[in-house]
């Protein structure tokens, strides 16, 4: 039984995840429907990405990956389908799948919209992923290279410092920035300390290897499990504590 994954941003508030599903399964009932997860925040197409790129890999390879992130009229902005390390990929041409997939996706092709007439969004992707799954998606698609790169969440690296981003707040208030342990360590080659510039004057010093190793309520910086750089308050939520929120600029500066 194949495996579906979708990745949206249309909350559970509403019925738009749950009637996609249903329309999902009305074109094909043998499939099994796993939920990454349907909280991206409206149009957010970096949280988008980070989601499914520390998330796809875990599955088995041939999985079938959705992402519905920012999408607005696709038949304007374009269907992409892909393939990467050996995993299938359906997403808007909207940047999210170069930015999740780090622009090495072995093939990429473009929907051929005019073999879906009289489809709506729903059907559209349930009928790409039967053709897929039937192998058969040289058919409706056709080879495409100029798809949109977005390039949003990109450290911008300097001779003593690091620029980024925090790109998820998670659900304890853990802000993730879009620092990677590669991109510290040729920093730490030649440098002796770091400090993290969350807001002007207000810093945290060194990098920690748990929460525990500062007291409750203070403030730190941690690899996380992902090899990416956080903020956090240990037993507290740093996005309420420090006032931060997606989008906002972290620099570390070595000396």
């Amino acid at each position: 039984m194949p495996i579906v994954t979708l990745t949206t941003d249309f909350g559970h508030s509403d019925v738009y995840s749950g009637r996609f599903k249903g329309q999902l399964l009305s074109f094909n009932n043998d499939i099994n429907i796993i939920d990454i997860t349907h909280q991206i925040p409206p149009f957010n197409i970096v949280v988008g990405s980070f989601s499914i790129k520390y998330t796809f890999s875990s599955f088995p390879k041939g999985t079938y990956h959705i992402l519905r992130v920012d999408e607005k009229d696709i038949e304007k902005s374009g269907l992409l389908i892909a393939y990467c390390n050996g995993h299938y990929f359906i997403a808007p041409d909207n940047g999210l799948l170069p930015t999740a997939l780090g622009n090495k996706m072995e093939w990429v092709r473009a929907l051929n919209f005019d073999k879906f007439d009289n489809l709506n969004t729903d059907e559209i992707y349930a009928q790409v992923l039967n053709y897929m799954i039937a192998n058969v998606h040289f058919e409706y698609s056709e080879p495409f290279s100029t798809y949109v790169i977005n390039n949003e969440w990109a450290v911008i690296k300097e001779e003593d410092s690091l620029r980024g981003m925090v790109v998820l707040v998670d659900y304890f208030g853990n802000l993730l920035t879009n620092i990677h342990i590669a991109d510290l360590l040729p920093y730490n080659e030649k440098y002796d300390s770091v400090k993290i510039v969350y807001r002007p004057n207000e810093v945290i010093y060194g990098l920690v290897a748990s929460y525990d190793d500062v007291n409750n309520g203070e403030a730190l910086c941690r690899i996380n499990d992902l090899g990416f750089m956080e903020i956090a308050v240990n037993r507290g939520s740093a996005a309420s504590y420090l006032g931060i929120k997606f989008g906002h600029q972290v620099t570390i500066d070595f000396e």
